[in-house]
């Protein structure tokens, strides 16, 4: 789970570029980072404060776990979660919001509710595997017994 996200790191606004030893996983940061241009839509609003959200609870998980943990993945499942609901009853009911949808708005939801889905997949993967007790840290050695 080794993810460069270098702007994540320094809490602006949230750009991932996955570096691949993650089995493929696909990271919503970029679909998030061009969110940012529809701030004056309800779906790039919802998207840049879930963006924040993520941020704001992952950094100090990584802090506090010294590195790239399982754990990080729960704060995605509490953000990326309601974000796809909501985009799906948006795509729905274009109405739903403070304006009916634009063109542009709708291709936006349907980038973020695809790569959402499949990194909330990945994400509920990780967090059962870290509720089972698979606390590594990628590229940290563990501490042996003595």
């Amino acid at each position: 789970m080794l993810r460069a996200t270098f702007t994540e790191c320094l809490g602006l606004i949230p750009c991932s570029a996955d570096v691949g030893a993650d089995l493929g996983r696909s990271d919503p940061g970029a679909g998030q980072c061009v969110a940012v241009f529809f701030l004056d839509t309800p779906t790039g609003r919802w998207a840049a404060w879930a963006s924040v959200f993520v941020v704001s609870t992952n950094i100090p998980i990584m802090l506090i776990e010294g590195g790239m943990s399982r754990l990080m993945a729960v704060p995605h499942l509490l953000a990326w979660g309601p974000l796809v609901v909501m985009l799906f009853l948006r795509l729905a009911n274009p109405h739903v919001g403070s304006a009916p949808s634009t063109a542009s708005e709708s291709a936006l939801m349907w980038a973020l509710l695809l790569v959402n889905s499949v990194s909330l997949c990945f994400d509920t993967l990780d967090t059962w595997r870290w509720c089972r007790g698979e606390r590594d840290i990628p590229g940290r050695i563990p501490h042996e017994r003595l």
